[in-house]
């Protein structure tokens, strides 16, 4: 009962902060497409693809670590610790040196002092790493969700206020960086109140931890820049204009697994975790998780492919409606991803990154590959070649990723994907019909056509995909 408790407070905190998060970072999306040009956005989505990679060596998989190991010293965490904050110098040095030359790739001198400016984060981030962390691990998620939502509120103020006075990309580096602090000083305030605080510096007591994280590390390396592969060259070969249009996209489109795939990492991997040594039980979990994930994203992404004019009109204005043919295939290539996401969870819970590490470094060998072909077909080339690449996958993924791990058979992966899929093709078929036999207005569409989708989505998940049904009524309830 109590551990049942503990996932359904953990969901529904992570959900409301989540939730809050990305309901800001849309309306802020919403404002700032009217102020900065697409290149601003472009060259902040080469400035994220460096600051990703350098956080992956700042965490160094430690945190993953502190995680799967259910006991743990005041000596280790404090080695740890230091650990963490000298990785955080290192990488923000190795950062500082190397800006030079990736602003060279890609043409861009002022990606220069952008990249000085804001890995500077690299650094404050680390203070306050671990203390994030062990809120996690501690299941403590309405902490660690009243210190996001401020901070993110904080962000989207000081974005929006520097965008109306021109501050260009600076209005989204910026509020990055005071958002960090905040974070950061909150994290250490209640951290240290919480847990304590002990220096110590004794690598070889912690040998065990950085073992486990450097096939953490290895695998994030390699799937950080598999996954970004499209984003670093389409921003080389393609534009940083188009770029900005194919990031803007990608980030609204992905919008919704991003709510979802905190909920999941944060509250399923510290669970699953705790019952690593019951294969049933693990296989269990994670068929519930990822069924309860394609439930929220599937009918969320169908309805994107099919009213994506209107989508575009409305939330980001009437010079983006000629992207939607962009949008409809990066929605379909998002079904993908965001059942995809869970995975990470269930091999970190199961103590065995290499498996992850080992699948990540054949993607490098062949992201590259695809993602450069494609690009001669532009930004939607790029996008077809993702969606490809994503169907191919399925099942080898499914073979590799899941079954070595939890023994989940194709059948039953496939079947709790089932219901959620034939439930939003539904909603696509009628909202469809809708719009092309009945009426076509905007204001019909929005404020008639989506109730009604969204009644017809709990129609069925009520009677046909139950366990989903009674899960998101134990959230509410409790």
């Amino acid at each position: 009962m109590k551990f049942k408790t503990q996932v359904v407070s953990g969901v529904r905190w992570t959900s409301i902060s989540v939730i809050a998060k990305a309901v800001l970072q849309l309306i802020q999306l919403m404002v700032l497409v009217r102020f900065l040009d697409k290149s601003d956005f472009g060259i902040m989505a080469i400035l994220m693809i460096f600051i990703n990679f350098s956080q992956v060596f700042v965490d160094f998989g430690i945190s993953k670590a502190i995680v799967h190991y259910q006991n743990i010293s005041r000596s280790d965490l404090g080695t740890l610790y230091c650990v963490n904050v000298l990785f955080g110098l290192l990488i923000y040095c190795g950062l500082f040196i190397c800006s030079e030359y990736i602003a060279f790739f890609y043409g861009e001198p002022l990606l220069i002092d952008y990249l000085r400016i804001i890995g500077i984060i690299l650094v404050i981030q680390s203070f306050g790493l671990q203390f994030d962390v062990l809120f996690q691990k501690s299941l403590k998620f309405n902490i660690i969700a009243k210190i996001e939502i401020f901070a993110v509120f904080v962000s989207f103020c000081l974005s929006i206020i520097l965008a109306v006075n021109n501050f260009g990309v600076m209005a989204l580096i910026y509020p990055m960086i005071a958002m960090t602090i905040i974070k950061t000083f909150i994290f250490i305030f209640f951290g240290i109140k919480e847990y304590g605080f002990s220096f110590a510096f004794n690598i070889k007591c912690v040998r065990k931890y950085i073992v486990f994280g450097s096939y953490s590390v290895g695998d994030s390396v390699v799937s950080t820049i598999s996954g970004q592969m499209d984003v670093i060259l389409i921003g080389k070969f393609i534009g940083v204009e188009s770029l900005g249009i194919y990031n803007v996209l990608k980030d609204f489109i992905l919008r919704s697994t991003q709510i979802i795939n905190p909920i999941v990492t944060k509250v399923a991997f510290p669970l699953m975790s705790k019952i690593n040594d019951n294969l049933n039980s693990l296989k269990y979990m994670y068929l519930k998780i990822i069924n309860y994930t394609s439930s929220i994203a599937f009918p969320v992404y169908t309805i994107a492919i099919v009213m994506a004019e209107d989508i575009l009109y409305v939330l980001l204005g009437e010079k983006w409606i000629s992207q939607a043919i962009l949008l409809r295939i990066l929605a379909v290539w998002a079904m993908f991803y965001s059942i995809s996401s869970p995975v990470g969870a269930l091999i970190m819970a199961a103590g065995k990154p290499n498996v992850s590490f080992y699948w990540n470094s054949t993607r490098l060998i062949y992201m590259p590959v695809v993602v450069y072909i494609s690009s001669f077909w532009g930004e939607i080339g790029v996008a077809v070649g993702m969606l490809i690449v994503s169907l191919l996958l399925y099942i080898p993924g499914w073979y590799f990723l899941i079954y070595r791990i939890c023994n989940a058979s194709l059948k039953e992966y496939s079947g709790s994907l089932l219901k959620s899929f034939c439930i939003s093709t539904t909603i696509g078929i009628v909202v469809y019909f809708f719009i092309e036999f009945i009426s076509n207005n905007l204001y019909i569409k929005l404020f008639f056509v989506l109730p009604l989708g969204f009644l017809i989505l709990l129609f069925l998940n009520k009677y046909l995909n139950k366990d989903f049904y009674n899960a998101i009524l134990d959230i509410i309830r409790k």
